[in-house]
């Protein structure tokens, strides 16, 4: 499993790209841009093809959510902290940077985005710090997030991830965005091919 979060700018042609990566694969787009409003989301959705929308996630904007019935919600550290937790929904997700909060948050949340696993492609500086075998007996679904390439993500089956979050490997050069996402989907069924 992949999803694919949005660059934090604005991508040229943005629309037109999250719908060629939906439509050459089975990822998810998680839409995460902190600087924007419901109304900017409106705008880059309504240039979607709505039967694309169940595989889309929205951060912390339930009004869009509900708006275009979306795939689900993920909530940021900000909201996590400051609005009332939801009881476990399976359209739920959030990021950690702590393995202690995968025992917190287990009943709230369906998905679980762990960073940093490798060093971060878009945060210079922000180093690897789970790169390797997760505890056994999670119960919950972890997607690592982190300097993500179609080298290393071959690891993560092995070490018990679900899937993996990526960006910048994606949007470094958002007009190779959707060759990118190809190989990185072709490195991930073939790493988990070999597990079986």
């Amino acid at each position: 499993m992949i999803w694919v979060i949005t660059c934090p700018e604005n991508i040229n042609e943005e629309s037109k790209l999250i719908t060629e990566i939906l439509t050459v694969g089975n990822s998810k787009i998680l839409l995460r841009k902190p600087s924007w409003t419901s109304i900017s989301y409106c705008k880059l959705l309504e240039k979607i093809p709505d039967h694309f929308y169940n595989r889309i996630i929205i951060r912390d904007d339930q009004q869009v959510y509900k708006k275009f019935s979306l795939a689900g919600i993920h909530w940021s550290e900000t909201a996590r902290n400051t609005l009332p937790i939801p009881s476990q929904q399976l359209h739920y997700s959030t990021g950690i940077h702590d393995l202690k909060q995968l025992e917190i948050y287990k009943d709230h949340f369906s998905h679980f985005l762990l960073s940093p696993v490798f060093d971060s492609i878009s945060k210079p500086g922000y180093s690897s710090r789970f790169a390797g075998h997760l505890p056994e007996n999670l119960n919950v679904a972890v997607l690592a997030l982190g300097g993500i390439n179609e080298h290393n993500i071959t690891e993560l089956p092995e070490w018990g991830y679900v899937g993996a979050a990526v960006l910048g490997s994606i949007w470094q050069n958002p007009l190779q965005s959707v060759e990118k996402y190809l190989a990185l989907q072709r490195a991930w069924d073939n790493s988990k091919t070999m597990q079986s």
